[in-house]
């Protein structure tokens, strides 16, 4: 089934969790420091440990009769970067596609609800938008590798994790000349700009205005569910944002920024529960219909994706009947993953069990948006005995997306 069908029949569609990263996380396999995991298809290790990664993420799909969109390992399978790996004219991008493609054959009938997007990536530093190219020079320099995927049989063409406007013209550019569907997937700040400090809206603008055809539709990914939400609600975004354009995610499991996750040694990440519940919210209030992970996921997070949204398709509870969420005490709490009707009664619980503790000093996370979390947590702690005084966080503390509130001691 080709990608627009697909669209059009399935209100949501599961992507892959993490890959390079899971890889680099769970494993001692050496990934190549060029081209990544692109080379992993020629050795009988590397082909076992990602056809295992891939089928993981294809059952939990078809677990819950969900189509999902695959990637093929060639984020980092430019004409250069092969040639620095020693791969030039091996033809990796064709045989990373014919990977796939026997892993999609061996699931018979429902291989009709698997997608396989050509995966590509930016020139340089995903996180550095400072070194990307200017637009004509990524159109010429990310020709090779369209025509390379598009030759292969792709269903799709995917470029991820794009800091930059400039770059992100220049590859759709060369994208159109694939014959194709396509799909720009951009990194973002929680203020809803790309990396260059470009707004979103104005780099979809941009792209459409120039790109012919355009693109099917764009995403973000490399970014946490909750950091979106922020910067879709900042922005007044109804339930079709930015015009019914953005309609995907690969969020991280972790709400730091890039920076600071870019070279981190352990694991920063929400449990799969909590995640779930942040992405499927973005799927009922913003209408995103191309939902899966990034940093930090693994087959668990993407297991209760499809499973929570298949409660909810089915008639089920859905995230209402979720195993009740096991809050750390910590002076801390993050109510980006909770339902406003959750807030009344979460804000005193948690302040009660912190004083128990002899924590008074809490820091309470609701997220800049459109402020009226803000406020309904500030009616709360107005009206609590307890609470001596509260104020907005500074800027190394949240800012105005988070609450400092002073207990009196028991």
């Amino acid at each position: 089934m080709d990608f627009q069908t697909l669209i059009e029949r399935n209100p949501l569609i599961v992507t892959e969790g993490s890959v390079i990263e899971r890889i680099k996380r769970e494993t001692r396999y050496h990934l190549d420091g060029d081209i990544a995991n692109a080379g992993m298809i020629y050795d009988a290790e590397g082909s076992a440990l990602l056809s295992s990664i891939y089928r993981e993420y294809i059952d939990a799909a078809k677990r819950h009769g969900l189509p999902i969109l695959i990637l093929t390992p060639t984020w980092r399978a430019s004409r250069d970067r092969l040639e620095r790996a020693g791969l030039a004219g091996t033809g990796v991008n064709r045989d990373c596609s014919a990977f796939l493609s026997r892993i999609r054959d061996d699931y018979g009938e429902y291989g009709e609800k698997i997608l396989i997007g050509g995966l590509m990536g930016g020139r340089g530093d995903a996180y550095d938008p400072e070194g990307a190219p200017d637009a004509e020079s990524a159109r010429a320099y990310h020709s090779f590798q369209v025509e390379e995927l598009a030759g292969a049989g792709v269903d799709l063409l995917v470029a991820s994790t794009l800091p930059s406007i400039r770059e992100a013209a220049g590859m759709a550019a060369a994208m159109v000349g694939g014959g194709l569907p396509y799909i720009l997937s951009f990194i973002i700040r929680a203020n809803g700009n790309l990396m260059d400090g470009t707004p979103l809206r104005e780099a979809i603008a941009t792209i459409d205005a120039a790109a012919r055809p355009a693109p099917s539709c764009y995403m973000l990914n490399c970014v946490h569910p909750d950091n979106v939400r922020d910067a879709l609600a900042a922005g007044s975004h109804t339930a079709a944002p930015l015009g019914g354009r953005l309609i995907g995610l690969q969020g991280n499991a972790s709400r730091r920024s890039p920076e600071e996750l870019d070279g981190r040694a352990g694991l920063d990440a929400d449990p799969p529960e909590r995640w779930a519940r942040a992405m499927l919210r973005l799927h009922t209030d913003f209408g995103m219909s191309i939902l899966g992970g990034c940093c930090g996921t693994d087959t668990r997070h993407i297991e209760r994706l499809a499973g929570m949204y298949a409660e909810l398709r089915d008639g089920g509870p859905g995230d209402e009947a979720a195993e009740p969420v096991e809050l750390p005490i910590d002076g801390t709490l993050d109510l980006h993953t909770f339902r406003a009707n959750e807030v009344k009664d979460l804000v005193p619980e948690y302040l009660t069990a912190c004083r128990e503790r002899g924590i008074l000093d809490v820091r309470i996370i609701h997220g800049k948006g459109t402020g009226a979390l803000r406020e309904t947590v500030h009616a709360i702690l107005r009206r609590l005995p307890y609470v001596e005084r509260f104020r907005l966080a500074g800027e190394d503390g949240g800012g105005w997306g988070a609450t400092i509130v002073t207990l009196n001691p028991e």
